[in-house]
């Protein structure tokens, strides 16, 4: 008979996979701008949000809830008539996706116009980026 371990994950790991994959994406480089922050399409929990701008100090980073009535706008759009509001800064995210295998997950990651999907793997505690692929329009 085969058993597995449990598959079990909660919101931390949901958010704490995410962010792997978004400091990954960003890079080591650093990060300078201003930007508004969302894990999984609100606002991160304190302590991650101010990890984030500790981590990128050179960075003005912003709440997603600020950009509420906003439209994060790229690129070409088709003119329906409606006037869009586009945001003044681009949109820094992080999205859980999936748990198809105990302590591994897919998730993306990335800022308006550019992103990426990341294998991302929690070993010892800590989620660590496997692979990724960046594409951006």
């Amino acid at each position: 008979m085969v058993k597995f371990a449990p598959l079990s994950f909660d919101g931390e790991d949901m958010e704490r996979s995410a962010l792997a994959a978004l400091v990954n994406f960003i890079g080591v480089d650093g990060l300078s701008g201003e930007y508004y922050f969302a894990i999984n399409g609100h606002d991160p929990p304190e302590d991650i949000f101010y990890e984030i701008k500790d981590k990128y100090p050179k960075a003005i980073i912003h709440k997603f809830s600020e950009s509420e009535g906003y439209e994060f706008c790229f690129g070409m759009h088709i003119d329906n008539g409606r006037e869009m509001k586009c945001a003044p800064y681009p949109l820094m995210d992080a999205r859980f996706i999936a748990m198809p295998l105990w302590h591994v997950a897919l998730v993306s990651a990335g800022i308006t116009g550019c992103g990426c999907q990341f294998w991302v793997l929690n070993a010892l505690g800590r989620w660590t980026v496997l692979t990724g692929h960046v594409g951006c329009v």
